[in-house]
């Protein structure tokens, strides 16, 4: 399992990969858990490192802080 620390920001753009993806989600029968640190404020992603889905590597690129503009830009 790997783990990702995401703010609410983070998160809404995680949500809205995910809707866009469910399809492909759940024929690869890829899992993730949300979980919320009410104390930080931040959301924790839990993927397990056999997903199929592209799960990872959007999750890496997010937190590389470079797919914000990117998503942004896409998503007006």
């Amino acid at each position: 399992m790997q783990q990702f620390v995401l703010t609410q920001t983070q998160f809404n753009y995680w949500d809205e990969f995910c809707t866009e993806n469910f399809n492909t989600l759940y024929e690869n029968r890829d899992g993730y858990m949300n979980e919320y640190d009410e104390l930080n404020k931040k959301f924790i992603i839990h993927v397990s490192t056999a997903e199929q889905s592209g799960i990872i590597n959007f999750l890496k690129k997010m937190l590389d802080s470079r797919i914000e503009s990117e998503y942004n830009s896409q998503h007006q």
